[in-house]
């Protein structure tokens, strides 16, 4: 609900990675240290083992060689989620793509397509030429009278020109321009 066509609303909250890669001394972040066992090492730990906490069955996260306070993998990959990134639902009723510059990521069921391009591919994607392209043309599955799906496959198939002004912003009239959509076409697009 966060992820708007141009942008997004952010919540406020924050997430805790700890990377293996980062090669964290957890006591050196007392109150992360606190909130974390607060869970219960039963939990945090990296065993698979099954414990009984007050009658209830826990298990232990994955067995793993990293530390009881880390992500189970290494995330070798941490610094890509400080890059330029387009950010979108896989489910959806409209083209909504955000633009997000900085360490930002989104969980749950949206996905980021991180890229040098980005800025002008999120303002491509969430154009209405786009939505209605992808609608009638790659998506294979609809949900419902409004809904689809923005299957990383199909938007990879989405032909997005090369050549194009880093210093414009593209609204809907600059992208129908950009593909050289003549005026009935332009009226058949905007009336889907």
């Amino acid at each position: 609900r966060d992820i708007k066509r141009y942008g997004y609303d952010w919540a406020g909250l924050w997430l805790i990675a700890t990377f293996p890669a980062k090669h964290y001394n957890i006591d050196d972040y007392p109150a992360v240290k606190d909130y974390l066992l607060s869970f219960g090492m039963e939990r945090l730990e990296q065993t698979g083992k099954e414990y009984v906490v007050n009658g209830k069955k826990i298990k232990a996260r994955t067995k793993g060689h990293n530390k009881w306070f880390e992500t189970t993998g290494n995330i070798a990959y941490w610094e890509d989620f400080g890059r330029e990134k387009v950010v979108y639902q896989l489910i959806t009723q409209a083209a909504n793509f955000a633009y997000i510059q900085g360490h930002m990521f989104a969980t749950d069921s949206c996905y980021m397509l991180i890229s040098k391009d980005a800025r002008f591919i999120q303002q491509i994607l969430s154009s209405k030429l786009y939505e209605v392209v992808f609608k009638l043309f790659y998506t294979s599955m609809t949900l419902g009278e409004t809904g689809y799906r923005y299957s990383k496959p199909a938007l990879m198939k989405l032909p997005i020109v090369k050549e194009y002004d880093r210093d414009r912003v593209y609204d809907d009239a600059a992208v129908y321009a950009l593909y050289g959509l003549t005026k009935d076409e332009v009226e058949y697009i905007e009336s889907i």
